[in-house]
């Protein structure tokens, strides 16, 4: 008896379970932004502030003089790219960091930001990613960024995958024109897609040109 009492009661914390994360695929929502105004925001940095945990930030076209700052987990900003393949949508959307600030910036302890299909430029440090956080970047184009270390893409103590990513033509005063990965074995970990490969190229510095990591 008391072992049958004890199933009915792990049954029902299971189906609880399964009902929380039903329920949390259900309350996902993807957040259209439209420069042109056509969807429900006309700024990235807006849709993204809005978003909970499993939200995606699809972008239409256009190029937003925005610095962006992301603080949700799990969330993803992605390009219409991400839904078609069509590789148009990755030049034709576009982040301009205003020669200002950086273009993208993954705040720490964000965990699996998924970033697709954009396009980052003009912008003091292209995209950065902070301390413990992790992110997916995907087929992206980071160019004619700069800054004082890791123009294009920075990494400090984290964890980020790349797939099919573009770096080049980013300039460094002082080291890692394109890439600049800073951490400890353990605390920072960089996967490159051995299939959908990388291109890191034509990027200067003072020193490192395309790609520097140290601890």
């Amino acid at each position: 008896m008391l072992l049958k009492v004890m199933v009915n009661h792990y049954l029902k914390l299971l189906c609880l379970v399964l009902l929380l994360i039903m329920a949390c695929d259900v309350c996902a929502t993807t957040r259209i932004v439209d420069i042109n105004g056509s969807g429900q925001y006309t700024s990235i940095q807006t849709a993204i502030t809005a978003c909970t945990v499993g939200d995606t930030v699809l972008v239409y076209p256009g190029r937003y003089y925005e610095n962006i700052t992301i603080r949700t987990s799990n969330i993803s900003v992605i390009s219409l790219e991400a839904s078609n393949g069509d590789e148009e949508f990755i030049e034709s959307t576009i982040i301009d960091g205003g020669s200002t600030s950086w273009g993208i910036w993954v705040i720490q302890n964000s965990q699996n930001v998924t970033i697709q299909g954009l396009s980052v430029t003009n912008s003091q440090v292209g995209i950065a990613c902070g301390d413990n956080c992790s992110f997916n970047l995907i087929n992206c184009n980071v160019f004619q960024n700069y800054a004082i270390n890791g123009a294009g893409v920075g990494l400090t103590n984290c964890t980020a995958y790349l797939s099919g990513v573009k770096i080049y033509d980013n300039y460094a005063l002082n080291q890692g024109g394109g890439m600049y990965i800073y951490g400890y074995m353990g605390t920072v970990n960089v996967t490159f897609d051995p299939v959908n490969r990388c291109s890191i190229y034509n990027n200067r510095a003072g020193a490192g040109q395309d790609i520097v990591a140290h601890s």
